[in-house]
């Protein structure tokens, strides 16, 4: 009976030991669901981080390789949590590499599969002032000015519109100059702008080009846009029964042929819907010999906004701020007996490759 008993107890002790030995983090198999992320620091360092789980108290170690024929090198040791949790974080000037955590036990360290770290993107805001609320051909220049958060500067900027047929966003190519410096950028427009769409509410937007590292980041804002209807394509309420071929010229040095001769000759027309502003000077046929005296008269809705008299100096052009359902009333008055002397309404512009030829409304359909 002693000799049994002995016996039983040395086999409880050593089982006892047993299970000891099994249980101990030493002995612990390797880490579990590690994730290593990779994310873009300042100064072109990176932020490796590895999480995962780990038998608690066990000590676990980070390493990396940029080559698989390189031996790994611990960046980063630990130990797990009483949750049986671990987080590593080293910082590194190489973006590329495999990395692996490893346990550490009696015997081989229990390691996990060397993989690419997963990128996490950073994101960054733009913030716009001076944005402009009106797009007109010819006069914007200065669109919107800015500032770029931290991790988008030296990021590629665009300026973008909202096609308003398609849907889609469009980039505006070598019509917009961006001008970045540091944070600080601004959007401008040569003084040749033609224009975009007419629209009022048209929607723009900057984009901060993203890459592997930075998320892409958009800032927009609404604007009206105009384009430049000519004159001869408004409608007429009374005068010439042929638009445009009684009170303004269509190209300046090469007026049409006027179909009335007469001591005074006034056309009427109806400003469309979204039409904020016409514009035009005035002119006589430059191809006669002789110029003889005339006068003209602009009147809105009855009311005269702009006259000039070939006697008395004066601007030749006038811009006149109208809205959609007013008449505006354009008038010449020449001598009939000379209808050389006849004046024409023309393109308050030089006559320059770019700038439109027309007298022309300004107009943002709604």
């Amino acid at each position: 009976m002693k000799q049994r008993s002995l016996l039983a107890v040395v086999t409880s002790l050593v089982a006892a030991t047993a299970g000891l030995l099994t249980t101990s983090p030493a002995e612990a198999a390797g880490p579990s669901g590690v994730q290593t992320t990779i994310t873009l620091l300042g100064g072109g360092n990176y932020r490796v981080a590895a999480m995962g789980k780990a038998p608690a108290g066990a000590r676990v170690y980070l390493q990396d390789r940029f080559d698989e024929h390189q031996l790994w090198a611990t960046q980063r040791s630990g130990r797990a949590s009483n949750r049986g949790t671990f987080r590593l974080v080293t910082t590194t000037e190489r973006s590329g590499g495999s990395y692996r955590v490893c346990v550490s036990r009696p015997g081989k360290d229990a390691c996990s599969a060397g993989r690419s770290a997963r990128i996490v993107k950073r994101s960054g805001d733009i913030t716009l002032s001076d944005t402009a609320s009106q797009l007109i051909p010819y006069e914007t220049t200065l669109v919107t000015k800015g500032k770029l958060s931290r991790y988008l500067r030296g990021l590629p900027l665009t300026l973008q519109y909202k096609d308003v047929a398609g849907g889609k966003w469009q980039g505006l190519g070598d019509l917009a100059s961006i001008d970045q410096s540091g944070k600080r950028f601004d959007v401008s427009f040569d003084i040749t702008f033609p224009g975009l769409v007419s629209k009022q509410g048209l929607r723009l937007r900057v984009v901060a080009q993203g890459n592997a590292w930075v998320k892409t980041a958009k800032r927009g804002w609404n604007v009206d846009s105009y384009t430049q209807r000519s004159l001869a394509a408004l409608p007429v309420q009374t005068g010439s029964q042929t638009q445009g071929n009684v009170v303004y010229g269509f190209v300046l040095n090469s007026p049409v042929s006027s179909a009335a001769m007469s001591p005074t000759n006034t056309i009427a027309l109806t400003v469309p819907a979204g039409c904020g502003r016409i514009q035009a000077g005035i002119s006589p046929d430059l191809s006669q010999p002789g110029v003889g005296p005339f006068s003209t008269l602009v009147q809105r809705n009855g009311v005269t906004a702009w006259s000039y008299d070939s006697a008395v100096p004066g601007p030749r052009t006038f811009s006149l701020d109208v809205a959609g359902g007013d008449t505006v009333s354009l008038t010449v008055t020449f001598d009939p007996a000379h209808p050389e002397w006849r004046p024409w309404f023309v393109s308050p512009f030089p006559p320059l490759v770019t700038a439109p030829k027309l007298p022309f409304a300004l107009c943002a359909a709604p």
